[in-house]
């Protein structure tokens, strides 16, 4: 008598026609996707919980002092004077040079010179030209440029720093 009623339970299932099948198919989707949706919105987006995402992004905007660049973008950039600090970042007194030069009144550009695509810049001496096919620079250096002409150069810690404290 168990064995009827269980397999009655379980052709009534087989039994269904393919609408009822697809509906609860869809059904079931449907269930899942809504538990997503509500899991995300409470625990990843905090919808469900009242934060504003966009009033943390614009209370938390910080202030950049300084751009990184590639070197071979040295002579190109949108300003008519700037200055570039050639420097390794991983160097002790890179974070301190790039403060005080946070100072300047010029806009700042950073190269890092501990990235490979910035080596063929990279100099035993200084060979200050306006072609960025000969420049070559030690590290660290300051190059003062205007209307895309290099006027000025310091290099060595002392003497960036100074030409930092001194601007």
């Amino acid at each position: 008598m168990k064995k009827n009623k269980q397999q009655k339970q379980i052709n009534t299932f087989h039994n269904a026609t393919d609408t009822t099948k697809t509906i609860i198919v869809i059904g079931a989707v449907l269930v899942l996707l809504a538990a997503f949706y509500f899991i995300t919105a409470y625990f990843v987006t905090g919808e469900l919980r009242g934060i504003d995402r966009n009033a943390e992004e614009a209370t938390s905007d910080a202030v950049i002092q300084y751009e990184e660049i590639l070197a071979g973008s040295i002579f190109n950039r949108p300003v008519d004077k700037y200055n570039v600090l050639v420097m390794n970042a991983s160097d002790r007194n890179f974070a301190v040079v790039r403060y005080m030069a946070g100072e300047l009144d010029t806009q700042l550009f950073v190269i890092d010179s501990d990235k490979t695509i910035n080596n063929f810049i990279i100099g035993e001496k200084n060979n200050i030209t306006n072609s960025i096919d000969t420049l070559k620079v030690t590290v660290p250096t300051i190059l003062t440029i205007e209307n895309g002409k290099i006027t000025n150069h310091v290099s060595g810690i002392e003497n960036v720093r100074e030409f930092v404290s001194q601007n």
